[in-house]
């Protein structure tokens, strides 16, 4: 169950499948979400590499343009009136736990390559209210010793300093 959006038009946008109770998205039924999820039917949402897809998707976006250092403060407030940090609040809290729910998913201690890929191209990639070590990104530490040290490097330096 996630929290609602504000503005968001569940109705249109997921039509009969989806409800919101109390500002909460969920499924009208439990068979709803045992339909999209089965592998007994053609096309159906795999949950382990949606969740793979959705993490990758926050890195990425820590990677963009527009979380490079050095933006003046009139390219930050350009970059906010055109929307660009609209995820920004997702993608930061959720990345890791995204992470961390792929890990339990597939009951392996072996990142994909295509995660270490994305996480090794960003140069920052934890949330800046994180502290310590996280316990599950452990498996990074031989593959890759430099991401696993990432870890501890705030994401966009640059916007805290302002």
């Amino acid at each position: 169950m996630a929290r609602s959006l504000p503005g968001l038009d569940l109705p249109r946008k997921c039509g009969p499948i989806m409800e919101e109770v109390d500002e909460y998205v969920q499924f009208v039924h439990f068979t709803a979400k045992e339909y999209l999820f089965s592998p007994k039917i053609h096309g159906c949402i795999e949950l382990a590499e949606a969740t793979l897809s959705l993490a990758k998707c926050c890195v990425s976006y820590f990677c963009q343009r527009h979380h490079q250092s050095g933006l003046t403060d009139q390219d930050l407030e350009v970059n906010i009136l055109s929307g660009l940090y609209r995820l920004q609040n997702f993608a930061a809290a959720m990345w890791l736990e995204l992470v961390e729910c792929y890990i339990d998913l597939n009951k392996q201690s072996q990142l994909p390559n295509a995660l270490i890929d994305v996480l090794e191209s960003s140069q920052a990639f934890t949330a800046d209210d994180e502290e310590g070590e996280q316990p599950s990104l452990k498996v990074l530490k031989s593959r890759s010793p430099v991401l696993y040290e990432m870890e501890r490097t705030p994401i966009l330096p640059a916007l805290q300093e302002k």
